[in-house]
């Protein structure tokens, strides 16, 4: 079985043809960023394009099935014909600040939450369509005919239909959790009609097929089936999650932390958001952080290290302990679990002798800690205790720094398929399960071989201190700031 998945994220779209699980061939191409201010904007015409190429340069032999996964919490103004409106402002466009105020007041965070699972923030698609909707590009955004997230805009311009799945949905804040609808009180502060917003349909489920316009624009023929699939956090079976108490890390620009599980539930303090998982009935809780590589780059760029010091692809040597500078990474605000993006960064605990290797080592020990914070709030919602943690991302390819983070977190951190791009592997077990009907986890189970487990160590008792270090600085950092939410 040959599969076709396209893999779009903010700085790079990727295609890939896999043949039973293996990986035949890849090609990538980067991405355009215009970036102004608070706004950070895409053109998803360039999507297209970059796709098309890329599939033309792996030339692909019959192809059995498509699928498509792609950056979240963005949607496309189109036409009927799905030709785009306006730029698409992504995850890290800011502009609302204004809009979460106003939503803050009312209808206020928590019954967002309730609605949603998710927390209002400024990267939201809710706050930035009700930015958007007021802005003098207000009729691209409200005469749309359809609205739909990144990777739903590229599959429908592979098969002319709109439609898009639960994980994509909820990453908007626009859809009722619970109800399994679009929420009709948050489209109208969206400033946005119901109508603009796709059917939402599972995400192993059949989409459509490939459309001979789409068919001779790709080389390939007319009628190949083409799977709804999901957001990119389906990177979380990409890399290996499959039974609920584990846990999900995200290691790359940013940090996430997930945990999978079979009870549906909200976080009381809303620290953490709650998200439906590929398959009904399953779930991930858990939260990003707005800065973990980004802030390394930053770091290794201000203090002009000498890269065998600061690795850009990588980490520098760690100590087996903490040191005793700290490092609050917050230097766009914060997401999970404080929800404050009026948070600053910070060095704490300087002194003479502090070299600027000292402050990059604090740097990369303080983004270790601020994802121990998220893993920290979801740990009472477990199912089970001692699941594992399984690592994603560039900077969660080591084992030095897993070992670190095993003994920060007291949990096996594990490494599970010889592939760094578990959000395309995951595109492909989606794709091949959809297709097949077969348990998309028994597919993983049986595809993804452990490649590295580090257990906890003898230090954890230091790492558990320097934790609660972080914890403290952060605490009072968030309680002496001027928040864009105040917690309960």
């Amino acid at each position: 079985m040959m599969l076709l998945t396209l893999d779009l994220g903010t700085t790079v779209l990727k295609a890939a043809l896999w043949s039973d699980g293996r990986l035949v061939a890849e090609r990538a191409a980067t991405l355009s960023l215009r970036t102004a201010g608070l706004e950070a904007e895409q053109d998803a015409n360039e999507w297209w394009a970059r796709a098309v190429a890329l599939v033309r340069e792996l030339a692909p032999s019959p192809v059995d099935a498509i699928g498509v996964t792609a950056q979240m919490h963005a949607v496309v103004p189109m036409d009927a014909a799905g030709n785009p409106l306006a730029p698409v402002p992504v995850v890290m466009d800011r502009r609302a600040h204004a809009e979460v105020a106003e939503l803050l007041a009312a209808p206020g965070w928590r019954s967002i939450h309730t609605l949603t699972g998710g927390r209002l923030d400024v990267t939201c698609v809710l706050p930035k369509l009700r930015h958007l909707t007021r802005s003098p590009a207000a009729a691209a955004w409200r005469n749309a005919a359809w609205l739909l997230p990144p990777k739903d805009y590229l599959r429908f311009r592979l098969t002319g239909e709109a439609a898009t799945d639960p994980t994509d949905a909820a990453g908007t804040l626009l859809w009722n959790i619970r109800t399994g609808n679009w929420e009709l009180s948050l489209v109208e502060l969206a400033g946005i009609r119901a109508a603009q917003l796709p059917p939402v349909q599972p995400t192993l489920s059949l989409a459509g097929k490939l459309t001979p316009a789409a068919a001779q624009a790709l080389g390939l023929t007319a009628g190949i089936p083409v799977v709804t699939g999901g957001g990119d956090d389906i990177e979380t079976l990409g890399a290996g999650v499959i039974t609920p108490g584990d846990y999900f890390e995200h290691c790359g620009t940013t940090g996430s932390i997930y945990l999978a599980t079979e009870k549906f539930m909200l976080d009381p303090a809303g620290a953490v958001e709650t998200y439906p998982d590929i398959v009904p009935g399953r779930w991930l809780m858990g939260a990003s952080t707005t800065t973990a590589g980004a802030a390394l780059a930053w770091a290794r760029r201000v203090l002009a290290l000498d890269p065998a010091q600061a690795p850009a692809n990588g980490l520098p040597p760690l100590q087996a302990v903490p040191g005793e500078l700290l490092f609050l990474p917050f230097l766009a605000g914060e997401r999970g679990p404080w929800w404050n993006a009026a948070l600053t960064g910070s060095w704490q605990g300087l002194r003479p002798e502090h070299t600027a290797a000292d402050l990059y080592r604090a740097a990369v020990e303080g983004v270790f800690y601020s994802l121990h914070s998220l893993l920290a709030s979801l740990r009472p919602h477990a199912e089970r205790s001692g699941g594992a943690v399984h690592t994603s991302g560039p900077l969660g390819l080591g084992q030095r720094g897993a070992q670190v983070r095993a003994d920060l977190y007291g949990l096996t951190v594990r490494r599970r398929g010889a592939l760094p791009q578990s959000t395309a592997i995951a595109a492909a077990l989606i794709t091949e399960a959809a297709l097949t009907g077969a348990d998309p986890y028994a597919l993983a189970q049986s595809r993804l071989e452990t490649v590295w487990e580090c257990p906890p160590g003898a230090a954890q008792a230091a790492w558990a201190a320097g934790a609660r270090r972080y914890h403290q600085a952060a605490a009072t950092a968030h309680a002496t700031s001027q928040p864009s939410e105040k917690k309960p």
